[in-house]
């Protein structure tokens, strides 16, 4: 299996503006597949349909999928990677990291990892980024620490023993110029969950559903 050399970069940011970041990241590398790795599956559903309201192809897993659905999923984002006819971003919680754990396959090369959201443990931050970087050879991992997030990061800085540089060309400016419209994508994507819930569907099958119709 092919190694490429992981560079792993940091964004400190404003709460409020964490998803007009992500957004841009994206968009800025909008040739580039990308997972984005969210805490909860609440969060994960909601980046998901909130990047599909902005025109991007997203695919979700969540811990609430069986195992045969988070495959199948995972199966579309790296044929995707193949055949780059359809989505190349993948919303997860870090239950997909253990999913990358295949040491017999040869998975096409995934550009960049998002994490979202800071995790409590910093063992996790190793395990999704590490996990998921070896099996998808991804060359960048970018952390977006908001102010309520940097105590966490400041311990797996010092856990893995060095600091990780800022995301390069990144124009901060233009990324909070897109607050409105990313709010109202963010809003948008909160109905649809209401939606989805109020309709007594199975919630991550109707967003699959939903995500897939839009590739």
């Amino acid at each position: 299996m092919t190694t490429v050399k992981r560079e792993e970069t940091v964004n400190l940011i404003p709460a409020k503006y964490k998803d007009c970041y992500l957004t841009y990241i994206l968009r800025y590398n909008h040739n580039c597949s990308a997972i984005v790795f969210a805490r909860t599956s609440e969060t994960a559903c909601t980046l998901a349909l909130m990047l599909s309201n902005l025109g991007m192809s997203a695919l979700l897993i969540t811990d609430n999928m069986s195992k045969s659905q988070r495959s199948g999923v995972l199966d579309m984002f790296f044929t995707n990677l193949i055949y780059p006819s359809c989505g190349s971003v993948l919303v997860c919680t870090d239950v997909v990291s253990r999913e990358l754990e295949i040491p017999s396959v040869d998975i096409p090369s995934v550009d960049i990892i998002v994490n979202y959201d800071i995790p409590s443990n910093s063992q996790n931050y190793i395990h999704s980024v590490g996990r998921a970087t070896q099996a998808g050879r991804c060359g960048l991992a970018i952390s977006l620490v908001s102010q309520c997030e940097v105590e966490k990061y400041i311990k797996i800085e010092k856990l893995i023993g060095k600091d990780f540089p800022e995301f390069p060309s990144f124009s901060k400016d233009e990324a909070i110029r897109t607050f409105d419209i990313v709010t109202q994508a963010k809003r948008n994507a909160v109905m649809e969950i209401e939606i989805i819930r109020d309709s007594k569907c199975m919630e991550e099958m109707k967003m699959m559903m939903i995500l897939e119709s839009r590739l």
